[in-house]
């Protein structure tokens, strides 16, 4: 499948109005321009080149409160165009991010982008509990950690599933989780994490039940 990128530096201009709506609180006007954006391509090349880039940016700018008012409109916009994604004929990819991480952007942009690769998404959140993770049958587990801060219970918890990690911890829980660490690159991270996937249900036999449609 061919996903067609968008021209970054044709879309600075909107980044940076929609940046100074973010600080001004410009719900109205964020949401308007952030339809702009996604009119400009498909939703994964939206929500990994524009959206993810451009929170980062905001939270650099180390206002808490523009910070999280960011977070939820982004979330909010990206599971719109998320809709439908666990209805998906392929293997069940769960996401989830680690039980007291909160940013799910990146997570968002990687299930979008698997969506695309014919994944069935089941997306948990931020702060989901370890418990509830393993209660996911799924081909694979992708979490998203930026703090290596795992209780013993928890660390045993993910070692069973063997997942997929994205954020800042993921280099250092991979080896004690008995994991992979996916590259900071949301390109080529989705592009394994699909293969990966597919390679897993092959094995398995996971597919779509009548249940889930």
């Amino acid at each position: 499948m061919t996903i067609r990128p968008i021209r970054v530096t044709t879309m600075e201009p909107l980044a940076a109005r929609l940046e100074r709506a973010l600080v001004r609180f410009r719900v109205q006007t964020a949401h308007n321009l952030l339809d702009e954006a996604f009119a400009a391509g498909q939703p994964e090349v939206i929500a990994r080149d524009f959206v993810v880039p451009l929170f980062s940016r905001v939270e650099a700018g180390g206002d808490p409160a523009v910070t999280r008012f960011a977070a939820s409109l982004f979330e909010i916009r990206l599971l719109v165009q998320a809709r439908g994604w666990e209805r998906i004929d392929g293997p069940r990819v769960t996401l989830a991010c680690a039980p007291r991480e909160q940013r799910t952007l990146a997570l968002i942009a990687l299930g979008l982008g698997l969506a695309g690769r014919h994944c069935r998404i089941s997306y948990l959140g931020g702060f989901t509990p370890t418990a509830a993770v393993i209660e996911q049958p799924s081909a694979l587990v992708v979490v998203s950690a930026e703090e290596d801060d795992l209780t013993l219970v928890e660390r045993a918890d993910l070692r069973a599933l063997a997942p997929l990690l994205i954020g800042r911890a993921a280099p250092a829980l991979a080896p004690a989780l008995g994991g992979t660490a996916l590259p900071d690159d949301l390109e080529v991270a989705t592009v394994r994490a699909a293969s990966l996937a597919h390679r897993r249900s092959s094995r398995t036999g996971d597919a779509t039940s009548p249940g889930d449609r």
